[in-house]
């Protein structure tokens, strides 16, 4: 898969993160991930690898904070109940997890089970 030819933003970005937490959580809501291995393996969903990034990773300064992983971020705090009504969270912090670690709700879980079949086409 190549690079997209605009930066993603959120809206190309939620897609792949619920995705990729649901599998690496094990469809599991509130276990916890380190947000480490979820942010290049959504990137390299959208085509994107640290190698062949035409974008910055982190961003290249506190002003411009322009970095992908920054973008990754931002699509799981908005996706979490500090950002939005507790019945649409998709994503929060793990029950009893380490600091930088992600989880999804119970409603996450649902639509990461939904998104399986479009990334795994079963």
């Amino acid at each position: 898969m190549e690079a997209p030819a605009t930066k993603p933003g959120e809206r190309e970005l939620r897609a792949p993160l619920v995705y990729v937490l649901g599998r690496l959580c094990g469809y599991r809501p509130y276990v916890g991930v380190p947000l480490e291995k979820v942010r290049d393996e959504v990137l390299r969903l959208l085509g994107i690898t640290p190698e062949n990034s035409p974008w910055p990773l982190k961003s290249t300064s506190s002003k411009t904070r322009d970095g992908l992983y920054r973008k990754v971020h931002f699509t799981w705090y908005h996706q979490t109940r500090q950002y939005r009504p507790q019945m649409n969270a998709l994503c929060a912090r793990p029950i009893s997890g380490r600091r930088g670690e992600w989880a999804l709700t119970l409603l996450g879980v649902e639509e990461a089970r939904r998104l399986r079949e479009r990334y795994e086409g079963t």
